[in-house]
């Protein structure tokens, strides 16, 4: 399985989920690691490549040609990953662990799980290589219909009732 890990541009180093890819990576050789890490340290593996940052269009090749994204819970790289059709593995930053300024990505995964994004959230105490193992068995949730599909939809079916 190709996974691609991204923490975006955030100053404030994400330690804890880059010790969890070096693990995952170490347990599953067969598996390859694309990570955009930004201000973290460099996650270190045989089967991991790394960038410190992407551009916008890298960041989209990389969901075209992974099977799998982990990443922080930022609303933009997450929105592009199910807009590319991908279950994200969303890993908030923590404010009690230094990993950003305050909780909002912690409230923001727990607001997508209440509406019932297709996402899998990996909290504070989860495993980031549990939920590859489920995206390995299938267990990711499918279903997301990006907005611009949806209105689209809906506007050909007025058109088709506005006009016979």
């Amino acid at each position: 399985m190709k996974v691609f890990v991204t923490v975006a541009t955030h100053e404030q180093s994400f330690t804890r989920l880059m010790k969890q890819i070096e693990l995952a990576a170490k347990n599953n050789p067969q598996d390859e690691f694309y990570v955009q890490y930004g201000y973290s340290v460099i996650p270190k593996g045989k089967n991991i490549h790394c960038e410190k940052f992407m551009t916008c269009s890298q960041m989209k090749e990389m969901y075209q040609k992974c099977d799998c994204v982990v990443m922080h819970a930022g609303p933009a790289s997450m929105f592009d990953a199910l807009n590319a059709k991908i279950t994200p593995i969303i890993v908030p930053r923590y404010h009690d662990l230094d990993e950003h300024v305050n909780n909002h990505q912690v409230e923001f995964t727990k607001f997508l799980e209440s509406k019932g994004f297709p996402i899998i959230a990996v909290y504070q105490e989860d495993s980031v290589e549990g939920a590859l193992d489920d995206v390995r068995n299938g267990v990711a949730a499918k279903g997301y219909e990006p907005h611009q599909q949806k209105f689209c939809n809906d506007l050909e079916d007025i058109i088709e009732q506005l006009v016979p």
